[in-house]
């Protein structure tokens, strides 16, 4: 991976080359692009990433969907996603700090799908029917009413701008660490926490969110993404600390997939409590004593 991040980085035609010929490949187009972004900042990752939606915009016009809406609409969100990696890549170069650039990610990437769902309306219409064409056993949504349906379906689309968004990131910036500070990016992410006042007010605005929003718990639930991140980076610190095997979180992220919602939302009050009580310190703290003996 090391040799990959040197060969984008030694020009703009490789980056682009690299982002062109990645959209085979999950991740690597739009990694490629804020890796760009962090090393040489918004005009160059924008280039970078016109060329990587080059083969998304193609399937504009040569989509395999029935329904051209449909397609149109998922054109653009997947573009959207690219530039959102742009500008949250800009928000860590300015500010090094995880917490203030995955908080923008979260709200531009809800900004992006939600006035682009109200843009494509019809495209919102075409994917349902889409979907349950290609997934006929999905009976519990098909039984919801269509406004539920339509809440499903940009919650999806928004979750995946958020955690590709976020993975890519992280992804550029272990590169970025390879290629210039080794070492520098496992010591980043294990010290990724919330402050205490903006961990209180994600949950203060989730909170009411489903109190005045009506069946808004799909949507309301994305603002705690910034709190799960930061109990991920915990578990991380801590099996580092004590030295306990990689299965720990290979088993952890198994989790979070098969048991969704309920352990994503554990994970998520881990952050929380990391913010406001300093859990590492206290961790620390607890580590230490067995050595000092």
């Amino acid at each position: 991976m090391r040799s990959l991040a040197h060969f984008i980085m030694r020009g703009r035609g490789h980056a682009c080359g690299v982002a062109l010929v990645g959209y085979l490949l999950p991740l690597v187009s739009q990694a490629t692009v804020g890796l760009v972004s962090l090393r040489k900042g918004f005009l160059e990752g924008s280039v970078v990433a016109l060329w990587a939606s080059l083969p998304i915009i193609l399937s504009w016009f040569a989509g395999s969907f029935d329904e051209p809406n449909a397609n149109r609409l998922l054109v653009l969100v997947t573009t959207s996603t690219l530039f959102i990696t742009v500008v949250g890549a800009q928000i860590l170069r300015i500010t090094s700090s995880w917490q203030w650039t995955i908080c923008g990610v979260v709200f531009f990437s809800m900004v992006a799908v939600l006035g682009l769902s109200e843009w494509f309306s019809e495209g919102v219409d075409e994917l349902i029917n889409s979907f349950i064409i290609w997934v006929p056993d999905t009976y519990q949504i098909v039984s919801e009413p269509l406004e539920r349906q339509k809440l499903w379906l940009v919650s999806g689309l928004t979750t995946f701008s958020i955690f590709s968004t976020v993975i890519c990131l992280l992804i550029s910036r272990w590169w970025q660490s390879q290629l210039y500070n080794p070492g520098g990016f496992r010591q980043e992410f294990h010290n990724l926490r919330l402050n205490n006042r903006l961990m209180q007010g994600l949950v203060l605005s989730a909170i009411l969110g489903l109190i005045f929003i009506r069946d808004s718990f799909m949507l309301v639930q994305l603002l705690l993404v910034p709190l799960l991140i930061s109990g991920i980076a915990l578990v991380h610190w801590t099996v580092q600390e004590m030295r306990l095997s990689s299965g720990c979180l290979i088993i952890m992220y198994i989790a979070l997939l098969m048991f969704s919602p309920i352990f994503p939302l554990m994970i998520a009050c881990l952050g929380a409590l990391d913010s406001q009580f300093c859990l590492r310190l206290k961790l620390e703290t607890n580590f230490e004593q067995p050595k000092n003996k």
